[in-house]
């Protein structure tokens, strides 16, 4: 391949390799950042051991789940990925805020180009030729703008505002002009202000030295995410059938189903709260074939643009054999923003991008993926990628796309 494929999966960056293995890629801010909280941690641990003179309230398997005694690595993790001229930026994020970094896949080298609090860098794209960055800050309300970094990686314009949801920018250049498409979801409130639902996501595109704004591609019926340009100058995205978030009261069916499984729902919310007492009090819970407490919480939701995904109850298996987390109705479509008519390129796409050379590689959250005109073939078996990266390898023509 004329480029890698760099990948955010469960708030680790991977960096796939040519024969699908996954190199996990470590940020020497996040490890000094552990270090730091292990030592304070440390410094602290007295404050818990104080408290254990109480052994008939946590038994050592729960005293190991006590916070203040493990560092949650959680805490700290990779949010974003893009390619950057060969090598690639991202950003981290940490309980009150983040960073954005950029890393040479060469000399293994990270630089810090802005951290402070309240900073939480979403989507982010690097202009092809000089590395300028936009990205989306969530707000206050729910809102969240475009912004483009400046020069010394400090401060930042905001490009867009309003009662909007504005997120996924990405460079394009087209006609010697820089355009910056994002996609766009309304803000719907009641008479008090308080955040009732999102409008269908639409395609924007700002033009970056004027400013103006203007809508391309929406749809009453669909969500229109994650733009991309082709060097044809096609636009590639993702469609997902549109849902009101606004909650509808409940049908007669639903009320009865309620009322008939009450008392079972009472038993076995009893059942789990005696489960609980037994094992803080004696180590043992109440059934052997309950789940060991020490063990850690599977996921079984993610939030991925303004929706939840079960990812036990979406998993499903393909006419191919493959079985894929992606809901089968999320496609990956060219779209013609004249006409409002799309081209259906794949079905189950969580995120994709595009390569320099116009390849599409995508993940349907259980494994990545390379379309090359009609063929397709598998990159790697990683599952849960929730964003994908194509970065162009030295020497590759860089001009072709964006």
């Amino acid at each position: 391949m004329n480029y890698q494929v760099a990948a955010i999966c469960s708030g680790e960056l991977l960096l796939i390799d040519d024969t699908g293995k996954a190199n996990s890629i470590t940020s020497r801010f996040i490890a000094d950042a552990e270090k730091r909280e292990e030592k304070t941690n440390r410094l602290n641990s007295w404050k818990g051991d104080a408290q254990s003179w109480q052994p008939s309230l946590l038994t050592p398997e729960w005293s190991q789940l006590n916070p203040a005694n493990r560092i949650d690595r959680k805490k700290m993790s990779f949010t974003n990925v893009t390619s950057d001229r060969g090598n690639i930026a991202y950003s981290v994020g940490m309980p009150g805020g983040g960073g954005l970094f950029r890393y040479d896949l060469g000399s293994k080298g990270e630089t810090r180009l802005v951290h402070r609090n309240d900073f939480y860098p979403q989507g982010l794209s690097a202009k092809a030729d000089d590395g300028l960055l936009v990205f989306s800050t969530p707000e206050a309300g729910g809102t969240s703008s475009i912004v483009v970094g400046k020069r010394d990686g400090v401060h930042h314009v905001k490009l867009t505002t309003g009662d909007s949801r504005d997120e996924a920018p990405v460079w394009v250049k087209r006609d010697g002009k820089d355009y910056i498409y994002f996609h766009s979801m309304g803000l719907g409130r009641n008479a008090q202000g308080f955040l009732m639902g999102l409008a269908p996501a639409a395609i924007c595109r700002i033009t970056y030295e004027a400013g103006d704004v203007e809508t391309l591609l929406e749809s009453k019926q669909f969500d229109y995410l994650q733009p991309r340009v082709n060097s044809q100058g096609e636009l590639i995205c993702v469609r997902r059938p549109y849902q009101a978030s606004i909650a509808k009261p409940p049908s007669p069916v639903t009320l009865l189903k309620d009322i008939v499984l009450f008392p079972l729902r009472l038993a076995r919310a009893a059942y789990y709260f005696a489960n609980f007492m037994s094992v803080m009090f004696s180590g043992k819970p109440l059934a052997e074939s309950h789940r060991d407490p020490s063990q850690p919480n599977i996921t079984r939701e993610m939030m991925l643009w303004g929706r939840v995904l079960d990812t036990q109850k979406q998993l499903r298996k393909t006419s191919d054999g493959r079985t894929v987390l992606a809901p089968a109705d999320w496609e990956l479509v060219k779209a013609n923003p004249a006409t409002g008519e799309a081209e259906v390129l794949h079905r189950g796409v969580l995120c994709f991008d595009l390569a320099h050379d116009g390849k599409i590689i995508y993940s349907d959250g259980s494994g990545l993926y390379e379309i090359d005109g009609q063929a397709e073939r598998k990159l790697s078996d990683q599952k849960g990628v929730v964003q994908v990266a194509a970065i162009c390898r030295a020497g590759s023509d860089t001009t072709k796309l964006h």
